[in-house]
């Protein structure tokens, strides 16, 4: 994966290129948006959207990578963190 750096506004806003090394060389760059938003002192609510993928079997393939690669990984890990607090 390559990518740039679009936006930066901490603590809340981190956006960035992503691009795949085997895409064509047509397809642009996608797009990746974190945002997080406090929810309550101890929670916080994190939007992840990643836009201008260049078609369908990439875009369930990242959907599926985000998941079970990420989001899913960090959020057990979070979940266990707190448990042991």
């Amino acid at each position: 994966m390559t990518g740039e750096f679009t936006e930066i506004v901490a603590p809340t806003t981190l956006a960035y290129t992503w691009r795949v090394a085997n895409w064509k060389d047509s397809w642009v760059d996608s797009l990746v948006r974190w945002e997080l938003t406090p929810v309550t002192p101890d929670t916080t609510a994190v939007y992840l959207t990643h836009d201008r993928l260049p078609n369908i079997s990439e875009r369930e393939g990242h959907e599926d990578g985000w998941e079970n690669y990420f989001l899913d990984p960090v959020m057990e890990w979070c979940e266990n963190r707190s448990k042991d607090n």
